[in-house]
């Protein structure tokens, strides 16, 4: 019989291959099992509940949260209320007893992270043991092995995703897309505490975009929701089924670093002689995106301002995106960034922190990004290429109406902009958008503390041995 060489088949990347292969068949029958599961879980909950009326930690630890959802449909509000209640209590008098706390964020991209300040509020409790645990995601756009080093370059505690680790609190920013096995809040147990701080400003009224709904089943599993603004607390009380028992209004721990950010202009740096700085961030294909419509006029006018420095920062997922929808394909994309690079008065941001960048701007132009929110706390202009509100919440509008806007193709209203707006000075909107940021934003002046500590504060509010 002839030998076989093995070492034809030990290649690194052939393996690499298959165990891609079989990560994702594992991950699917892991989708297909699930719903099996939890139905199973449900009516096994719904027995134990008939009997004695409560769920015992023994059991809380067996179960998980996605079979407790699905009694949305099938008790009323003020059952489903009751029981998370009773199951958040039972939870939370487990953890008061432990000498040690452990503390997770389930993070899959670094864009999304805010919790810095969070992180070391708890690091610097000797009750808490604290860690991020970095977990795939579909169509993830960056290894998890770099998204780690990023973590550890911040002297942040980080480690691949392991279902084992076993956590009281779970902190979420982007609950949704997860893939790895046991990451999601439905497969989280129910003796784990989930904790969301979303991770950017929601501006759109579309079930997706609307995480205070009904419709974002996740969020009716939260033990601690934590919100941006009041209207955005207001109206998860009013739509969300447990908004009135986790809904808190804590302002946005990823901006307050500007409540003591030092000017740092380095970045740009590529064009000393400028007059002025704008930058242009359009978000990933939605409902209020105009990348598509305005992409070559933007291209245009930063070409023809050569008095003025730009950065295009477009979202992350923005080229995939586009191809996906078939407006731009990947090649012309790729091509439209590199015409950026090569103007002598332009740079490209693709990700990383940006808030030295806006602080150190004068002027930016966006569609329906987070940004156009975040970029209130510079009290700087913004022009927003939005074509109708017809899909912004209430939210949306009211931040939209003290902007300057254009349509997306309205080439004359953009040169106008940076003319009158940005290069002259000339700022008739300025007092509105200072008394909105004021109404809506301006959470330190309302909390008497930053977001971060808020938070922190909170948590160890409800923790505390009483």
């Amino acid at each position: 019989m002839k030998q076989l060489n093995w070492k034809k088949y030990i290649d690194r990347e052939h393996w690499k291959f298959y165990a891609y292969r079989l990560r994702h068949f594992s991950t699917t029958l892991h989708l297909i099992w699930l719903p099996y599961r939890e139905k199973y879980e449900k009516r096994k909950i719904l027995e134990i509940l008939k009997k004695k009326g409560e769920l015992s930690l023994s059991e809380l630890k067996k179960f998980h949260w996605g079979s407790v959802l699905r009694l949305l449909s099938e008790i009323s509000d003020d059952e489903y209320r009751s029981l998370c209640s009773r199951i958040f209590k039972t939870s939370v008098e487990e953890i008061r007893t432990k000498d040690t706390i452990k503390v997770c964020f389930i993070q899959y991209v670094d864009t999304s992270w805010s919790g810095d300040d969070i992180y070391r509020l708890f690091e610097s409790d000797k009750r808490f043991e604290v860690c991020v645990l970095v977990t795939r995601m579909r169509n993830n756009y960056k290894p998890v092995s770099e998204l780690i080093q990023y973590f550890r370059k911040r002297r942040i505690k980080a480690y691949e995703y392991n279902q084992k680790y076993q956590t009281d609190i779970c902190i979420y920013a982007t609950p949704y897309d997860l893939e790895q096995k046991g990451a999601d809040i439905r497969e989280r147990h129910l003796n784990e505490l989930c904790v969301l701080i979303p991770y950017a400003f929601l501006i759109g009224k579309g079930e997706e975009h609307h995480i205070e709904s009904r419709k974002f089943i996740r969020s009716q599993c939260i033990w601690r929701y934590y919100c941006y603004t009041k209207i955005h607390e207001d109206e998860g009380r009013q739509y969300n089924v447990l908004g009135r028992l986790n809904m808190v209004y804590s302002g946005y721990p990823k901006l307050d670093i500007f409540s003591y950010i030092k000017n740092d202009d380095r970045m740009w740096n590529f064009y000393p002689d400028a007059k002025k700085r704008v930058i242009y961030a359009p978000t990933m294909v939605c409902e209020y995106s105009t990348f598509a419509d305005s992409w070559q006029l933007l291209y245009r006018a930063a070409r023809h301002y050569q008095d003025i420095a730009w950065i295009f920062r477009p979202h992350p997922y923005l080229g995939q995106s586009l191809a996906a929808k078939r407006l731009i394909n990947h090649k012309e994309y790729e091509a439209y960034v590199k015409m950026w690079k090569m103007l002598p008065n332009a740079d490209v941001q693709t990700g990383g922190d940006y808030y030295h960048t806006i602080w150190s701007s004068d002027a930016m132009i966006a569609d329906g990004t987070s940004l156009v929110s975040n970029y209130q706390y510079t009290g700087k202009p913004l022009l927003v290429l939005c074509e109708d509100d017809t899909n912004l919440s209430e939210y949306g509008r009211k931040l939209f109406a003290c902007q300057y806007q254009s349509g997306g193709t309205d080439y004359e209203t953009i040169c106008g902009f940076l003319e009158q707006i940005v290069v002259k000075g000339m700022d008739p909107k300025r007092e509105e958008r200072m008394r909105f940021f004021s109404d809506n934003l301006d959470y330190i002046k309302k909390n008497g503390r930053t977001a971060s500590r808020f938070i922190v504060e909170d948590i160890c509010g409800l923790l505390e041995r009483v």
